[in-house]
């Protein structure tokens, strides 16, 4: 009877375990380990609907150094999609009752659209399980110690099988990768920023008499010029048009700020003469430019496509890069 009992047990383990595993090969994931890898990060409790943290953490493989960007939740952001502007605190929110997009996304492009930052993905998560975000270089350091050490080691292998209270586009390798990389980063290593304490957002008052803050664009781009640069991409030196075939305004100029932003060579901004309705379409003025790094990542975050022929390509710039109606969508 034992014997019977012990063998199911065993058929259980064997098929949860390659359940697992053929789950785990086929997810997609977002981090190469060479490019930077930037996430937008949210905290929040059931218990307090009102304590929700923001942050932004990226990673530079090259450069071997991590930067931690501080939102403060009651951040105005330009939430895409017309829903015009909200408190960071809302957009996740927000997002959840949006069947097509889903609130870690429209988190990470509301953030996008704010602060210009090129974003790979969102990691959103109840504090019920973990610690909340940290707010000060003090709360950083102990958020390292308790999760991103050896001593913590048993905590986060227990949380990386955690996906009840998490919503995230991480894969689970993205997470065994990710975790890794931060335990190896000393304290150093580390870059912890407040826009607020540094003057980058200003305090305004909405009609019903909130406080919220503006980000200052001009001061926060000036200040932040060069610290989300991906080495590879910047490394390569390719010059891009962006050409805007939406039927929308401005969208070249914002796009062109979201490449240099990553360190990207814009030389040209133009509209289009017809609106296209496709996402966004790549012509290159040469073959070996499908190996580039910019190319991956317009292809895996703006699912960008590669199309054939020189009848698109530019005459100054080694990638045209076309938006159409679908990149708003």
């Amino acid at each position: 009877m034992r014997f019977r009992v012990l063998k199911v047990i065993l058929w259980i383990f064997f098929l949860l375990s390659l359940s697992f595993l053929i789950k785990t090969i086929l997810q997609k994931n977002i981090w190469n380990g060479t490019n930077r890898v930037s996430l937008v990060l949210e905290s929040w409790t059931a218990k307090d609907p009102n304590d929700i943290r923001l942050a932004v953490f990226s990673y530079d493989p090259k450069l071997n150094q991590a930067l931690y960007l501080i939102i403060p939740e009651n951040t105005m952001l330009d939430v895409p999609f017309g829903y015009e502007t909200f408190q960071a605190s809302s957009v996740y929110k927000l997002g959840e009752l949006d069947r097509k997009r889903g609130g870690g996304r429209l988190l990470d492009k509301s953030i996008e659209n704010t602060f210009g930052i090129v974003l790979d993905g969102f990691y959103v998560f109840d504090v019920s399980a973990y610690s909340k975000l940290p707010q000060t270089n003090t709360e950083v350091i102990e958020l390292k110690k308790k999760y991103f050490s050896l001593r913590g080691l048993f905590t986060s292998l227990i949380n990386l099988f955690n996906n009840q209270s998490i919503d995230t586009n991480l894969s689970f390798m993205d997470k065994l990768h990710l975790w890794n990389t931060l335990r190896r980063l000393r304290l150093d290593q580390i870059a912890v920023y407040d826009p607020d304490k540094m003057g980058l957002l200003a305090d305004t008052k909405l009609p019903d008499n909130t406080t919220v803050k503006i980000v200052d664009k001009d001061l926060y781009d000036a200040f932040f010029d060069e610290y989300f640069y991906d080495s590879p991409v910047r490394s390569e030196k390719i010059t891009i048009e962006v050409v805007n075939a939406t039927n929308q305004e401005r969208v070249a100029s914002q796009f062109s700020r979201l490449m240099e932003g990553i360190g990207a060579n814009v030389i040209i901004k133009s509209t289009a003469d017809k609106v296209e309705d496709y996402n966004c379409r790549l012509y290159l003025n040469a073959e070996k430019l499908k190996r580039s790094s910019i190319v991956a990542k317009l292809m895996a975050i703006y699912k960008c496509n590669i199309e054939s022929g020189n009848d698109n390509t530019s005459a100054h710039a080694d990638i045209k890069v076309i938006l159409g109606k679908g990149y708003l969508q």
